[in-house]
């Protein structure tokens, strides 16, 4: 097991052999402009634990999440993961939905990587595009993707427009998305389905519980401080920081 606040790389010989890479965004309600501001989330672990059903302790996990541009975020998100050996790692799986600034980040900082479709957004927006009352042919397209054939869901879904004339536009669209992450759905099998639960769960913790509360709003410029407090927490780091600080007001007061 990990001691607090330690990083893998810093294991002799006992580097990863599978490192899970996961990025998502949400909106913070900037005060100060009445508009939103997007707040970025990226998390890497490589062991989970089931510790009970339906309950997985992910071991060694880091999370890096700030207010910035895209690209910043993912610069300093990179340098978080290059301590845990992702450039050392047997095998990276980069898990998301495709939203185009990921699939960016992912080729800019870890081409490497193996980009992985994140299943569970794909099947909301089956259910969304096809209705409640195709549940046989959205469970049928769940399972092509878990398979990983991504032509045979395109297929499946032009058979649809011509049952579904109303929604042939959303069909087209949904269908657009899978041609552009095909290969990423192609590789949904190697990790046999495995989602971007965890860093979702991380936003929830992280971000939506201390920032977006009903009626909440902030200002910009003290959101990342508050967000460095709490990863300081979720990390493990939170006593080792404190020591340092400690010592910095003793010597501070000498």
């Amino acid at each position: 097991m990990l001691d607090k606040g330690e990083n893998l790389a810093e294991r002799i010989g006992e580097l990863p052999e599978v490192l899970y890479v996961q990025v998502d965004g949400t909106a913070i309600h900037d005060r100060e402009s009445g508009e939103w501001m997007e707040c970025w989330v990226g998390t890497i672990f490589s062991r989970r634990v089931n510790v009970s059903k339906g309950r997985v302790w992910l071991m060694d996990r880091k999370t890096y999440a700030s207010v910035e541009k895209a690209e910043s975020f993912g610069e300093k998100f990179y340098i978080e993961c290059l301590k845990q050996g992702v450039e050392k790692a047997g095998r990276v799986y980069f898990i998301s939905d495709g939203a185009l600034w990921i699939k960016k980040l992912k080729n800019d900082y870890f081409p490497q990587a193996i980009g992985v479709l994140d299943i569970w957004p794909f099947e909301r927006e089956l259910k969304r595009v096809l209705g409640e009352k195709k549940t046989e042919t959205v469970a049928k397209l769940k399972s092509l993707a878990l398979e990983g054939k991504a032509e045979e869901i395109v297929n499946r879904l032009m058979k649809e427009v011509s049952v579904e004339r109303k929604k042939s536009e959303d069909i087209f669209k949904l269908a657009e998305y899978v041609m552009n992450n095909a290969e990423w759905i192609r590789n949904i099998p190697k990790v046999k389905g495995y989602s971007s639960g965890p860093v979702e769960k991380t936003v929830d913790i992280t971000v939506s519980r201390r920032f977006k509360k009903r009626g909440m709003s902030w200002y910009r410029h003290r959101v990342n401080p508050w967000l460095q407090m709490r990863l300081l927490k979720l990390n493990g780091e939170w006593e080792t920081y404190w020591d340092q600080r400690k010592e910095e007001l003793v010597q501070y007061a000498i």
